[in-house]
């Protein structure tokens, strides 16, 4: 066993037995379930699992070697609803660790890097769009192709949908996550098994904790709520704000036993606080007000639907009926009789009739009696000529509607309905509960009364609101149902005549001071039970933030810093440095630091060296290409520490960098190539050709089509090796084009030829350019390009 683990096997040996538990199941099993945690917070709060003397044998955990296979990404194609990416034919990567995708701005590299993102789970991978020029797709997804120790496999992924889980070790590098190793703290991307413990270990904690609380939560106060009059007393204080684990249960009994001699004491401040009782009077004559408000507002409530009010409503009701059935019988028998419709009168025929009259003195005849009928007058329905008689029975309708017939059966009819209008309303069971309680009665002996009297209110209410052939014998209130607050009510009135005519003559407050202790010892006294429960509660919530306080992670993240620092920091900054070297920064003063620990996590950060203001940041002060370079170096100096032989992907990695620079990172990334696929997307020529100089990538190029962007084709002539590009020439475009020339003649090899010969022409020109001037110049660029 190693130094490290030998030291995390000893502490964990001074830990409690619950946690070294803990970390056994870490190490055991796949995934710690809720039953586990379950069964770690019963085991911490035991005397057992709190102990400290006992040790688990740790020693084979941390012996087992894991082998990693290696991972390859082949293709991405069958692209539906992604951006502006529209390929006819995947993009593949080939069969050679180092492979270069070369496009022009807009050809799609950045949409394809923004796929591998999000396939690969990376956390600052944005959600993908579908094109915003077009209709969004019902289907959007694509097919990546991979291979895992030489097998290959195909998964369809639905955009935005969860990562390929073979995939998530895969490492990409562009702007975004180039800023973000040196513009904030980050984690390291491998995290060895021995720091992963701890993180692990830190987040049972948590879990511990929340359940912990969660039962504590349920350790809810039976106690009832203290009335607000006992809070400053001292029996009050006692009970809301001194209770506590471990008071003696017999002490609390003596404490709150209400006795015979404070029953005499309370009775005796009372009486002599009725010698100087103004607030008392006040309250009295409140709680005399609510009494009177309660039983007059049944008092009349009663007198609207009694016998007599029952008869009265009866009679209107018949008034109103009679005089209706006059003014109908009137319009018959009056100049209306030759109407040759019936209904003449009726509610239906009055509405029509008021709204003819509306539409003629405001839209057709504005200004105009109603109804017009002189020469030009027409049917405000039909719009045709009215003739004599047609006019004479219009005269006739509108004599009939403001007669005096009419006009009594409306006004019989308005008295009857405000009648029905102003019957009581009942007050809902809230309101009635309300009314009882500022009245002082007793709720659980008058709400059934009243509500009784309501209900029988509200029956015969509605009966009244019906039609009904004879008088209702309406409600009356039974006898003396009310004797015992009228009595209450005169016992209160005298009570407030004696205290107007008491003196004041003594210490009021300290006496008022008193009764409410004795009022609320007497209160307190009910409850002693509950209280001695409170007591036992207030002891378990004790214990459990005793058991929370366990499951600080404090500890942890401590020796997750002392660990990480062996394991992860030292290795990384050393990482770091060595990688400034290899990319030609190794004079740019920046320092990779650890910051701090937080859960467990080790976070890191890049900064300036040897800066005299400490509020100087790296990424204001270096300039763009350093800050870029830099970048990179913490980017590979974090993903070169995994263990997995995974991908890494770049996208446009020498952007904003020298010649210098760029000819460093490409000689680095050829290196990175040596045991692991190497995926570079770029648009400058410049990187094509000094990577095709030092090495023998799998080239492909994209491009943007009239269907879309992103689709894979050759190479362009003028970014390959002259020379190469001569032996493609010959070997592969030349004998396709003699094989037309006999299958199928000249015109459809003309072409053909046509193009292989201007191609020559530009190649001899290229071998000119780049071999025999060793590309020193060339004809369409403006520098000249020296080699130290």
């Amino acid at each position: 066993m190693s130094d490290v683990h030998s030291n995390i096997v000893t502490w964990l040996h001074d830990q409690k037995y619950w946690l070294q538990v803990a970390v056994k199941k870490l190490m055991d099993l796949e995934d710690v379930s809720d039953e586990d945690i379950g069964e770690l917070s019963s085991l911490l709060k035991t005397e057992e699992g709190q102990r400290t003397d006992i040790e688990i044998d740790f020693s084979t955990f941390f012996d087992s070697d894991n082998s990693y296979g290696q991972l390859r990404i082949s293709s991405i194609g069958e692209i539906k609803g992604i951006e502006n990416l529209s390929p006819r034919v995947p993009l593949n990567f080939g069969d050679r660790n180092l492979a270069v995708i070369y496009g022009n701005n807009g050809s799609g590299k950045s949409g394809y890097t923004r796929i591998l993102k999000k396939v690969c789970g990376k956390n600052n991978a944005n959600e993908l769009k579908p094109n915003v020029f077009e209709a969004e797709p019902d289907v959007r997804q694509c097919l990546i192709g991979f291979n895992c120790d030489g097998t290959e496999f195909t998964e369809t992924w639905v955009v935005n949908s969860d990562a390929i889980d073979a995939l998530v070790n895969v490492d990409i590098f562009d702007s975004h996550s180039g800023k973000s190793y040196i513009d904030s703290e980050s984690d390291a991307a491998y995290i060895p098994e021995t720091v992963a413990l701890f993180e692990d270990l830190v987040v049972v904690c948590k879990r511990i904790k929340k359940s912990l609380e969660s039962e504590k939560i349920t350790l809810q106060s039976q106690l009832p709520t203290l009335p607000p009059d006992y809070i400053k007393t001292k029996y009050g204080i006692e009970f809301s704000t001194k209770l506590k684990a471990g008071i003696d249960a017999e002490k609390l009994k003596s404490y709150f036993n209400y006795t015979e001699e404070d029953v005499n004491n309370q009775a005796s401040f009372a009486e002599r606080l009725k010698e100087a009782p103004s607030v008392q009077a006040r309250q009295k004559r409140q709680h005399k007000k609510q009494l009177e408000i309660l039983i007059s507002t049944i008092n009349d409530a009663v007198e609207q639907v009694n016998i007599d009010a029952c008869g009265t409503l009866f009679q209107l009701q018949k008034d109103a009926k009679n005089k209706r059935k006059i003014a109908i019988e009137g319009a018959s028998a009056s100049s209306m009789s030759n109407a040759i419709l019936p209904g003449i009168g009726t509610e239906t025929w009055m509405a029509m009739w008021q709204t003819a009259r509306e539409y003629s003195v405001s839209i057709a005849y504005p200004s105009k009696k109603f109804p017009k009928t002189d020469h030009d007058s027409r049917c405000l329905l039909c719009h045709q000529s009215l003739g004599e008689e047609a006019k004479q029975r219009l005269q006739g309708f509108e004599a009939f509607v403001t007669g005096t017939l009419e006009k009594n059966a409306e006004e019989a009819e308005k008295t009857y309905k405000d009648k029905l209008d102003k019957l009581p309303s009942i007050p809902s069971e809230e309101q009635l509960k309300t009314n009882i309680q500022a009245a002082k009665l007793d709720e659980d002996i008058w709400f059934s009364v009243f509500q009784d009297i309501w209900e029988n209110i509200q029956k015969i209410v509605v009966d009244l609101k019906k039609e009904h052939v004879e008088a209702l014998t309406g409600y009356v209130l039974p006898e003396d149902i009310f004797k015992l607050i009228v009595e209450l009510t005169e016992s209160i009135e005298e009570q407030i005549q004696l205290h107007n005519s008491d003196a004041e003559n003594f210490d009021k407050e300290q006496l008022t001071k008193d009764l409410n202790d004795l009022k609320a010892k007497q209160w307190t006294s009910g409850y002693i039970d509950a209280i001695i429960e409170e007591v036992t509660r207030l002891g378990k919530i004790q214990s459990y933030e005793q058991w929370i306080e366990f499951t600080n992670p404090r500890a942890i993240s401590v020796k997750a810093g002392d660990v990480s620092k062996e394991v992860i920091t030292e290795a990384y900054i050393d990482r770091f440095n060595s990688e400034l070297v290899s990319l030609g920064a190794k004079n740019i003063k920046v320092e990779l630091v650890k910051t701090r620990v937080e859960h467990g996590k080790v976070k890191h950060k890049v900064q300036l060296r040897g800066v005299v203001s400490i509020t100087a940041r790296a990424p204001e002060i270096l300039s763009e290409g350093e800050n870029r370079i830099v970048a990179l170096a913490a980017f590979l100096a974090d993903v070169t520490g995994k263990p997995q032989k995974s991908p890494f992907i770049f996208d446009d990695p020498i952007s904003s960098l020298d010649q210098v620079f760029e000819e460093k990172t490409i000689d680095r990334l050829i290196s990175l190539s040596e045991d692991r696929q190497v995926l570079i997307f770029t648009h400058r020529l410049s990187f094509l050709g000094l990577i095709n100089d030092k090495a023998n990538p799998y080239q492909t190029h994209i491009r943007k089509e009239p269907w879309g962007c992103g689709e894979q084709g050759h190479i362009p002539l003028f970014a390959k090796k002259p020379i190469n590009a001569i032996k493609d020439l010959r070997n592969n475009r030349l004998k396709k084009a003699n094989k037309i020339f006999n299958e199928h003649g000249y015109d459809e090899y003309y072409p053909l030829a046509k193009s292989i010969c201007s191609d020559f022409r530009i190649l001899i020109e290229r071998v000119v350019e780049c071999e025999f001037l060793a590309d020193i110049i060339q004809r369409h660029r403006r520098d000249v390009h020296t080699k130290k």
